[in-house]
């Protein structure tokens, strides 16, 4: 897990995987709380209140995607304008690779799941599939 500029990302096996926007609430609280910044707070509450995306409405869809881009430019702002946050989003994110329960947790919050390749058929229920 890490961040690049205001975007955060899963590294593994050699590959760049993107994170939920409405998983990141368990790092920018702990970064709020760290910095002791009430923005931040909000930011952490804003991502957590993104709906899931529903991909039948249009209208939701891109209701959303605009919401994420703005809160994604408001905590590029405030990490600009606040060094305190930057350092307590860095803190947090290696608070959390540092817990491998807590990381865990997050990971199976994603919109993806990390499987091994060699047991991925096993682990996401595909029968009959051997190499």
């Amino acid at each position: 897990m890490s961040r690049v500029g205001n975007k955060f990302q899963v590294e593994a096996a050699s590959q760049t995987l993107p994170v939920a926007p409405q998983t990141l609430p368990v790092i920018l609280a702990r970064a709020a709380e760290y910095a002791r910044s009430k923005t931040l707070s909000f930011l952490a509450a804003s991502f957590g209140r993104l709906p899931v995306p529903d991909f039948e409405d249009r209208r939701t869809v891109l209701a959303r995607h605009n919401d994420k881009v703005v809160l994604y430019t408001l905590l590029e702002r405030l990490c600009g304008e606040e060094q305190g946050v930057c350092d307590g989003i860095e803190r947090s994110v290696e608070e959390l690779n540092g817990n491998d329960d807590a990381l865990d947790d997050f990971l199976n919050q994603q919109n993806y799941r990390l499987a091994y390749w060699k047991t991925s058929g096993q682990q996401l229920g595909i029968a009959g599939f051997s190499m």
